[in-house]
């Protein structure tokens, strides 16, 4: 129960991780700028291309007057009293889908949009990206290290307790043996009562886990993870077959091991 309990906390980090990474990439976005000669028709058939495109989840148009309001807010100067006239340009301000926030999908967007006339640039942080990117892929490299290390962890652990069980049970393996009883009746029972273990196991820890996750949440004020029925399904899935596969393998070899084992070197375990 408990190792499983450590899996399933692992799991949780990983599916907090990747909706964060989601939501962290999902709020980059580049911004398409308009020239002044742009006709309404041309506007009107950018918006909607973009609006529809696989990679938009958000568009906003920002006129020229809203690109200098903004601008006077942000910087405290107005350039229309200087030079006489507005010198910013319209634009569209698109937010990406997570699978697009990268520096390769990004070109081959830049490439289609700038088919479109009266576009000025495309601009999006690509250095912003990049570093984002890279630092994703290393966060992943550490989650699949901690996360393979755990199972090594849960296999000795679990393995060395079912082995425990079934040293007490070797004379009656060998008496089996003895009455002639195949190696897959002799395991059949085994690996019965360890998948079933698992399942105890499992409804123990995912019990634990609940009120843990519960707990940080109203305690602290920290979310953990949201329960969506997809996070429950990949949590619970994983919990269930770590705790089903592991002890029914564990079984299944340290069974198999006693039934190979010599009967006069099995009182000198």
């Amino acid at each position: 129960m408990l190792v499983l309990l450590m899996i399933g906390l692992e799991t949780v980090i990983i599916v907090s991780s990747q909706s964060i990474i989601k939501g962290i990439k999902e709020e980059l976005c580049f911004s398409v700028v308009l020239r002044d000669d742009i006709d309404s028709t041309q506007l009107t058939r950018l918006e909607r291309t973009l609006s529809l495109s696989d990679y938009c989840k958000e568009l906003r148009y920002i006129s020229k007057e809203e690109a200098l309001q903004e601008h006077i807010k942000s910087l405290g100067a107005d350039p229309t009293k200087y030079i006489g006239y507005n010198p910013l340009y319209a634009s569209f301000e698109v937010r990406l889908n997570a699978d697009y926030a990268n520096s390769q999908s990004l070109q081959q967007v830049e490439e289609k949009i700038k088919t479109f006339p009266s576009i000025e640039e495309i601009v999006y942080p690509s250095e912003t990206i990049e570093l984002l990117n890279e630092n994703i892929h290393n966060l992943s490299l550490i989650l699949l290290v901690i996360s393979a290390v755990l199972l090594v962890i849960a296999w000795v652990l679990i393995s060395n307790t079912v082995r425990l069980h079934i040293y007490s049970k070797r004379f009656l393996i060998k008496t089996m043996q003895l009455v002639g009883a195949t190696s897959y009746v002799i395991k059949k029972p085994f690996i019965r009562r360890s998948i079933l273990m698992g399942i105890v196991a499992t409804i123990l820890a995912l019990g634990l886990l609940y009120g843990l996750i519960y707990y940080v949440n109203q305690q602290f004020d920290v979310l953990l993870i949201t329960f969506s029925k997809r996070n429950i399904a990949i949590i619970v899935s994983v919990v269930l077959l770590s705790g089903i596969l592991i002890t029914m393998l564990a079984s299944t070899i340290q069974v198999g091991r006693f039934i190979r084992m010599d009967k006069n070197t099995i009182y000198e375990i």
